[in-house]
């Protein structure tokens, strides 16, 4: 009983972060740090960061409007992007049109992936463990779909 009750309440927990994002993401485009500038600065801090991975899988989590997707498409990975919010991934692709950029997205949950094991050779993630009501648990799973040797890149600013 008691575990029903526990995931009960965590499935509200998700409806409620999954609704704010859906809402946010009207917005989300247009704070301050995501300058053209600021952006040039997150490519070339990704580069660096990641120009040594093993292979060209690369799995952006909790996308917001898909930036860190968009960079490491430009440089050459094959990219899934996932989010909670569905409106946030609408965002995202739009841009990804625009772009020309091939970007696969998903709907998802940061904290339980559909993914087989060891199956990215770069997970990133960028101001989301903040959010996540179990980043233990999230990073967990994020563990679990890098593969042997692959980069982990997290930022999160709280």
């Amino acid at each position: 009983m008691a575990f029903l009750f526990g995931k009960f309440i965590m499935e509200k927990v998700k409806t409620s972060i999954n609704k704010y994002w859906n809402w946010r993401s009207k917005s989300y485009g247009y704070d301050a740090d995501k300058s053209i500038k600021i952006a040039n600065r997150w490519e070339s801090v990704l580069k660096e960061l990641v120009s040594d991975a093993p292979g060209t899988r690369a799995l952006d989590i909790g996308i917001g409007r898909g930036q860190f997707a968009f960079h490491l498409a430009r440089l050459g990975f094959v990219v899934t992007a996932i989010d909670l919010s569905e409106k946030m991934i609408s965002h995202a692709r739009k841009s990804t049109i625009a772009h020309k950029l091939n970007i696969v997205f998903q709907t998802g949950d940061a904290e339980k992936f559909k993914f087989e094991d060891n199956i990215f050779d770069v997970v990133v993630s960028r101001n989301l463990l903040w959010t996540l009501p179990n980043p233990d648990k999230a990073l967990n799973e994020w563990r679990r779909v890098l593969s042997p040797g692959g980069t982990l890149v997290v930022s999160d600013h709280l």
